[in-house]
């Protein structure tokens, strides 16, 4: 898991938890990168037991041609720029 923290001399930066979520068997044989949604499970099974009918759409509106592993992006003023640069000052998607 991907998580925020401060280096050094104070700054915002990338790190990895601990507890390691571990990808999805066979991923590895067909991905470069592999995003794990934590939780993602949980919201499933929750949708599945509502009353039917039911309708959940799920949209990934990221651009194909984006750097693998890049799911966390920031843009301000129609660019995109580092989700650590500026902190409230960008749109997160």
């Amino acid at each position: 898991e991907c998580v925020v923290g401060l280096d050094d001399q104070g700054e915002l930066t990338f790190g990895l938890a601990a507890d390691e979520q571990r990808a999805p068997e066979g991923a590895a044989e067909t991905s470069e990168a592999v995003e794990v949604q934590i939780g993602f499970d949980l919201l499933v099974a929750d949708l599945v037991s509502r009353a039917a009918p039911m309708r959940a759409l799920f949209v990934d509106y990221g651009p194909a041609d984006a750097t693998p592993g890049d799911s966390l992006r920031a843009f301000s003023n129609g660019e995109q720029v580092s989700p650590l640069a500026r902190p409230g000052e960008t749109d997160l998607t």
